[in-house]
């Protein structure tokens, strides 16, 4: 049960180290690290975008997030390796599935993370 408050953690705490913590207030990084999240889980199709967009939705109207365009996308994958959500070599990572709503996968590749990273707005 305690898992699911990782929502959105994975990608957040990786912008948080690869810019040691003083770009990004903590509930900004989480909220891109849920976008992304969001991102994974309708590319999976465990999340219908309509669902998606009421996030990004609910996200945008609490204001502006800082920019991620200038961070490179191998800095935050080598943060995500570095992860305590990596058990036995294996990312737990927490996807919504409906609001309110999640499950946990420990299958996600590095190259859906790339893409996801892409849509976020991070450099390649």
């Amino acid at each position: 049960l305690r898992r699911i408050l990782n929502f959105g953690h994975t990608v957040g705490h990786a912008l948080e180290a690869v810019t040691k913590y003083r770009r990004y207030r903590h509930g900004e990084a989480i909220a891109l690290g849920m976008l992304a999240a969001a991102d994974l889980g309708v590319a999976r199709g465990a999340l219908a975008e309509r669902e998606r967009q009421a996030l990004a939705q609910l996200i945008t109207q609490l204001g502006p997030l800082p920019t991620v365009s200038d961070l490179p996308i191998d800095e935050i994958l080598e943060a995500i390796r570095r992860d305590k959500k990596v058990v036995h070599g294996r990312l737990h990572f927490v996807l919504a599935i409906e609001i309110g709503a999640t499950m946990t996968v420990d299958d996600v590749t590095e190259e859906e993370l790339r893409a996801v990273l892409k849509r976020l707005g991070l450099k390649h």
